[in-house]
């Protein structure tokens, strides 16, 4: 008997069957929630644990989670639309204020608390760029 047991619902004993041959004999518990427990010694209480019933309520919390995921707010792809468009925005202002085409230009966000907020920019500059960028 495992550590598993002692958290376990205890369960009322329906029947007891006795398995296997002499030497290797188990006895099987039939118990009232319609699961078995396999045991060496025939239960001399009327109820046992059912690690059964705890293996089958902890996967159902976990079922019932990845079946009913949190909800999404409602405004939630609004926000994203227009964190999105923000940054496409100060995109093209780097782009402009550098005089590097657009695809030089890249933008970073991160997901705060559900929102994205930019974190930073890398602007690739060629040689040429960069001396003209210098000189001015």
């Amino acid at each position: 008997m495992t550590t598993e047991h002692r958290k376990a619902p205890r369960r009322r004993i329906k029947e007891i069957r006795k398995i296997g041959t002499w030497g290797k004999v188990m006895y099987e518990h039939i118990l009232e929630c319609g699961h078995t427990e396999t045991r060496n010694r025939k239960a001399t209480v009327p109820k046992i644990a059912c690690a059964w019933c705890l293996r089958t309520n902890a996967k159902e919390i976990e079922i019932r989670a990845l079946a009913n995921p949190a909800p999404m707010p409602d405004d939630y792809d609004s926000q994203l639309l227009k964190s999105e468009t923000e940054i496409d925005r100060v995109r093209a202002k780097l782009s402009h204020e550098f005089r590097v085409p657009l695809e030089q230009v890249d933008v970073t966000a991160v997901d705060v608390t559900g929102k994205l907020q930019i974190s930073g920019a890398v602007i690739w500059l060629s040689g040429a760029e960069v001396r003209r960028i210098a000189d001015n």
